[in-house]
C-alpha cells in the first residue's frame, strides 16, 4: 500500500492551532507523520483503507484499531495481527491453523505503510484548500516511475516518456490522509488512473474482522490444542 509522499516548495495553507502551517516545504514531513498507524490509531477509534491497483485489477484492504490490524489482499486471503505479530489467517473458505512468527518478520507496523521515503523525490506542483481538505498535487520524476509501478505489480505498464502524478487529499485539522490518487500519464498526452486509495476513521470492526478475532481467542482457550511450530 505505497502510495507515496511529497517535495519541497513555497506555497502554505494554514491548519490547526496545533500544528505548523503546511508549505511544499514541509509538507512531506508532515504527511508522513499524520500517516503512521500510531498516530492515525491513537487520534482515532479505528481507520479503514481501501486501495485498488486499477491497472491490475485487484483491490487491498486494511482496519486497524487499539487492538488489532487486519488485511484482505486481493479478496483471497485474510490475515489478522494482534499485538504486533500474526495470529490468524484465513485463504478462501479455509481457515488456517495459528501462526506465530518471528517478531522481526511479522511486526505488523513494518507491513503497513503509507507513505516511503522513497518518494521524497517528488515535485510538489500545487497545493491548495477546499473546505475542510487540503489538496497536494505532485510529480514524480520519469526516472522514478518505473520502478514506482514495479512496486505496484504493474511494470508491464509502463512505455518510455511515461511520469507519474499524484493528489493527496488530507484533513485540514490533522493532515491525516483522505485519499491518494495516482494518474499515469504518457508522453502522447493521454493518461489513466493507476490506483486510487480512500480511508475511513472510528468505523465499528467488520464482521471478518471480529470472526477471525474470535477464532484465535477460541483456539487459544483451547488447552493443548495450540502449539508452537518452526
Amino acid at each position: 500500500l505505497i502510495m507515496g509522499t511529497l517535495g519541497a516548495g513555497c506555497v502554505s495553507v494554514q491548519a490547526s492551532d496545533t500544528l505548523p502551517e503546511l508549505t511544499k516545504d514541509n509538507a512531506l514531513e508532515q504527511m508522513m507523520k499524520a500517516g503512521e498507524t500510531d498516530s492515525l490509531v491513537s487520534n482515532h477509534k479505528s481507520y479503514e483503507a481501501t486501495c485498488e491497483y486499477i491497472l491490475q485489477n485487484t483491490k487491498v484492504y486494511d482496519y486497524e484499531d487499539s487492538e488489532v490490524m487486519y488485511v484482505d489482499m486481493y479478496g483471497t486471503t485474510q490475515m489478522l495481527y494482534k499485538e504486533g505479530e500474526l495470529k490468524y489467517g484465513k485463504e478462501g473458505d479455509e481457515y488456517l491453523s495459528c501462526l506465530y512468527i518471528d517478531e522481526a518478520d511479522g511486526n505488523a507496523d513494518d507491513l503497513i505503510s503509507f507513505y516511503t521515503d522513497e518518494t521524497i523525490e517528488e515535485e510538489v506542483t500545487d497545493m491548495k484548500e477546499d473546505g475542510d481538505t487540503i489538496i497536494i498535487q505532485t510529480k514524480v520524476p520519469e526516472e522514478l516511475t518505473q520502478s514506482a509501478l514495479n512496486s505496484q505489480g504493474d511494470g508491464e505498464s509502463y512505455t518510455e516518456g511515461d511520469w507519474i502524478s499524484m493528489e493527496y487529499v488530507v484533513a485540514s485539522d490533522d493532515y491525516r490522509p483522505l485519499k491518494h490518487t495516482q494518474i499515469l500519464n504518457h508522453k502522447d498526452g493521454t493518461s489513466e488512473e493507476a490506483s486510487k486509495m480512500e480511508f475511513s476513521y472510528g468505523v465499528d470492526r467488520p464482521e471478518d474482522v471480529a470472526d477471525l478475532c474470535e477464532k484465535y481467542e477460541e483456539a487459544e482457550k483451547a488447552e493443548g490444542d495450540v502449539r508452537n511450530v518452526t
